[in-house]
């Protein structure tokens, strides 16, 4: 089984996430944490928002995602490469991620 790229990152060692990523393990926690709650929202008002696929990437990863963009400005070619999703689904996660956070820490 292979390894998904957020265990990656936090696997060799705590310096290297925070250089790779730019935020330590423990802010990048805080940061999923709200953008868990948000996300559930919709589902706990509408149960029908919990029809459909499920995502791919787990939340971690979409976090991870983002902040990898963020961080380099890698194109969305090299995301698809590196978390193994389409070009569009990596475009997708990045939009939404940003636009929630905007909500969240504005």
């Amino acid at each position: 089984m292979t390894m998904n790229p957020f265990d990656k990152y936090k696997q060799p060692n705590r310096d290297n996430f925070v250089h790779t990523v730019g935020l330590s393990l423990e802010k990048f926690q805080y940061l999923v944490e709200p953008t868990r709650a948000v996300l559930q929202v919709p589902k706990d008002h509408n149960p029908l928002k919990k029809r459909g696929l499920k995502s791919e990437l787990s939340l971690e990863n979409q976090v991870l995602l983002t902040l990898l963009y963020l961080r380099d400005y890698p194109t969305f070619i090299q995301l698809r490469l590196q978390f193994g999703i389409s070009e569009s689904y990596a475009h997708k996660i990045y939009h939404k991620m940003s636009a929630m956070w905007v909500k969240i820490l504005i």
